[in-house]
C-alpha cells in the first residue's frame, strides 16, 4: 500500500474515532494493517479503538503487538496499563504503567492511574508516593487527590490495626480536614483517642459520627461505655438510653462498663461489623480470658472476615473451657469443613458422639467426612444415601453423593445427583464442575459446553476451568465461541503463544481474516522462521482479496 493512501485511510478512522464511531474506525485501520504491516500507529488506534468498545481482551492484544514494534513507547505502556485497569486487573496494570512512568516521567495522568491501580491491587502506601508524585506536577486535579485520600484512609486504617496509634492519628486528621463527613475517620479517630486515654477527643469524634449515622445504636453505646468509665453515670444512661430504644431492649439491665462492652460487640457482630467486633471483643477478653461466648464470637468473626486460622484458635479456647457445649462444636465443625480439614473434623465429631450419641449434626457431618478417609464406596454410598433420606434434598449431601459414584466410575448415576443438586442451588460450583466432569466422560460435548458456559458466567476469574473450556471449543471446532474465550483468558496469559496460535486460527476459521492478519504478524514477531505461520498468514491475505 502506498503511504499517502495508507494516510487517508488512517485520517479517516482518526475522524470515526472523533464522532464515536469506533466500529467504522476499526475497519479502516484494519485495511491499512491487512496491505502493510510499517504503519505502527494504525495498531495503537486500532487498540485504542477496541478499548472504547470495552473490548478489552482484543485492545490488550493489539497494544502488545504494539510494543513489540514500538518498545520504547510511553503512550503504548499507557494505554495498555489503563485498559488492564479498566478490565479490573490492576496487577497486571502497574507494570505496564511503571514503565510508561519511566519512560514519561512529568505525566500527572499516569502516576495518577499507577496510584490507582496499587490501591485497587491492595498496596496502599505504594499508591500514596505515586499519588504525591502526580499531585505535585498538577495539584488540583480532583480526581487525583480523591485517589490520594482513599489511599491515605486504607493505609491509617492498616497502621491502626497494628496498633501504631500515633501514625494513624496523623494521617486520619489530615483526610478529616479534607473529608469532615468522613464517618469512618471519625470512627477511627475516636477509637484511637480511647486507646491513647484522650475521652474528651474521644467522645468528641463519636458525637460527629453519631451526627452522620443517628440510627446507629452501637456509637450511642460507645460513648456511653466512655462516660461509665469516666464516672459520668448521668450522662452515660442518657446515651445508653438512646442506644437502647433503638435496640429494642431495656437499658435498667446494663450497670457496668465490662457488661456494656459485651453488648457492644454483640450489636456490632449481628450488624455484621466484624473487624470492630473482634476489636471490642479482644477487649472483653483482657478482663476475662475465660469468656468461652466471647471466643466464640470472635471465631465467628474471624470465620467472616477469611481469617480461619485465627477462628480455630478461639474455637479451641472456648472448647477448653466449655468441653461439653454442644453448640461450640458445631460452629467448629462448619469451619474444619469450609478449610477441608477432615483429620480434625473426624477427632471434633467424636468428642460430638461421646456427648450425644445420636447428634443430627454430627451424623450429617460424618456422612460428608468419611469419603475423605479413604472409607470404602459401598459405607460411603449407603452412609449418604440414608442421611439424604434423614434430612432430604440437601445440596451438599447430594453433591457428595454424585462424586462417590463419579469416583465409583459410575458416570451415569452420578449425573443426576448433580443436576439435582443444581436444582436446589443453580450455581453450586462444585456440581457444575463435577458435572463437566461427567459429561466429558459420557462424551457429551453439548451438555458440556452449555455447564461450562453455566459455571463461567458464575466463576468466572477460574482460569483453570476456562482453560479446559478452551480445549473443548477448539477440539469440538466452535471457533466462534473459542474466540470469545481466548480473549477473556488471553490478558491474563499475554505470553502463551498456543492461546494466540488458537485465536489466529479461530479467526481465519470464521473469514475474520483482517484480524487474522495481524495476529500472525505478531506471532511472526517471535518466530519470524516460522513456515506455518507465514503460510497461514498467506492464506489469510489471499482471502482477504490482499496478494
Amino acid at each position: 500500500m502506498h503511504r499517502e493512501k495508507a494516510d487517508q485511510l488512517f485520517n479517516a478512522a482518526l475522524e470515526a474515532g472523533r464522532k464515536r464511531d469506533y466500529e467504522r474506525a476499526i475497519a479502516q485501520l484494519e485495511e491499512i494493517l491487512c496491505r502493510t504491516d510499517e504503519y505502527p500507529l494504525a495498531i495503537l488506534y486500532l487498540a485504542r479503538s477496541y478499548h472504547s468498545l470495552k473490548e478489552y481482551g482484543r485492545a490488550i492484544q493489539y497494544f502488545r503487538y504494539y510494543l513489540h514494534r514500538q518498545p520504547e513507547s510511553a503512550p503504548g505502556y499507557f494505554f495498555l496499563g489503563r485498559t488492564y485497569l479498566s478490565a479490573g486487573l490492576p496487577v497486571e496494570a502497574i507494570p505496564y504503567f511503571k514503565k510508561a512512568v519511566k519512560l514519561n516521567p512529568g505525566s500527572a495522568e499516569t502516576l495518577g492511574l499507577l496510584g490507582f491501580a496499587l490501591l485497587k491491587a491492595g498496596r496502599p502506601r505504594s499508591a500514596i508516593e505515586y499519588f504525591a508524585k502526580a499531585l505535585e506536577i498538577e495539584p488540583e486535579q480532583p480526581h487525583i487527590f480523591t485517589g490520594y485520600l482513599n489511599s491515605l484512609l486504607t493505609h491509617a486504617i492498616n497502621l491502626f490495626y497494628h496498633e501504631r496509634m500515633e501514625e494513624a492519628e496523623e494521617i486520619f486528621q489530615f483526610i478529616i480536614k479534607n473529608r469532615p463527613g468522613s464517618l469512618t475517620t471519625h470512627l477511627y479517630l475516636a477509637s484511637i483517642y480511647r486507646e491513647l486515654g484522650k475521652t474528651d477527643l474521644s467522645l468528641l469524634h463519636y458525637q460527629h459520627a453519631s451526627n452522620l449515622s443517628p440510627g446507629d445504636p452501637t456509637l450511642f453505646l460507645q460513648r456511653a461505655f466512655l462516660l461509665l468509665k469516666a464516672g459520668k453515670n448521668e450522662q452515660a444512661f442518657a446515651e445508653l438510653k438512646e442506644a437502647t430504644s433503638l435496640l429494642g431492649t431495656d437499658s435498667s439491665k446494663i450497670t457496668d462498663p465490662e457488661q456494656l462492652l459485651r453488648i457492644i460487640t454483640l450489636t456490632l457482630f449481628r450488624n455484621g461489623k466484624f473487624r470492630r467486633a473482634i476489636y471490642y471483643g479482644s477487649k472483653v477478653l483482657k478482663n476475662n480470658y475465660q469468656d468461652a461466648d466471647m471466643h466464640v464470637m470472635i471465631a465467628e468473626s474471624f470465620r467472616d472476615i477469611g481469617e480461619p486460622l485465627k477462628a480455630r484458635n478461639h474455637y479451641e479456647r472456648a472448647l477448653a473451657v466449655k468441653p461439653d457445649h454442644l453448640d461450640y462444636y458445631y460452629g467448629f465443625a462448619a469451619l474444619l469443613w469450609e478449610e477441608n480439614d477432615f483429620q480434625e473434623m473426624a477427632k471434633i465429631l467424636k468428642r460430638i458422639f461421646k456427648l450425644n450419641e445420636n447428634d443430627w449434626v454430627a451424623r450429617y457431618y460424618l456422612a460428608l467426612t468419611l469419603p475423605h478417609l479413604g472409607e470404602s464406596k459401598d459405607r460411603t454410598i449407603t452412609l449418604l444415601q440414608e442421611s439424604i433420606k434423614d434430612f432430604g434434598p440437601d445440596p451438599v449431601l447430594m453433591n457428595a453423593l454424585g462424586l462417590e459414584y463419579l469416583q465409583a466410575e459410575l458416570p451415569e448415576l452420578a449425573e443426576n445427583w448433580f443436576t439435582r443438586t443444581l436444582k436446589v442451588v443453580e450455581d453450586n460450583g462444585q456440581a457444575l464442575k463435577n458435572l463437566i466432569t461427567v459429561y466429558t466422560l459420557l462424551n457429551k460435548t453439548a451438555a458440556a459446553k452449555k455447564t461450562f458456559f453455566q459455571y463461567l458466567k458464575h466463576y468466572s476469574a477460574d482460569q483453570d476451568v476456562r482453560r479446559q473450556f478452551v480445549q473443548l471449543l477448539y477440539h469440538d471446532q466452535d471457533y466462534k465461541a473459542l474466540a470469545e474465550e481466548i480473549l477473556i483468558l488471553l490478558p491474563l496469559k499475554p505470553r502463551d503463544k498456543n492461546l494466540k496460535r488458537m485465536l489466529a486460527i479461530s479467526y481465519s476459521k470464521t473469514a475474520r481474516y483482517s484480524e487474522a492478519i495481524v495476529l500472525y504478524r505478531s506471532l511472526l514477531v517471535d518466530e519470524p522462521g516460522s513456515l506455518y505461520f507465514i503460510r497461514a498468514l498467506v492464506y489469510c491475505m489471499q482471502h482477504a482479496g490482499q496478494q
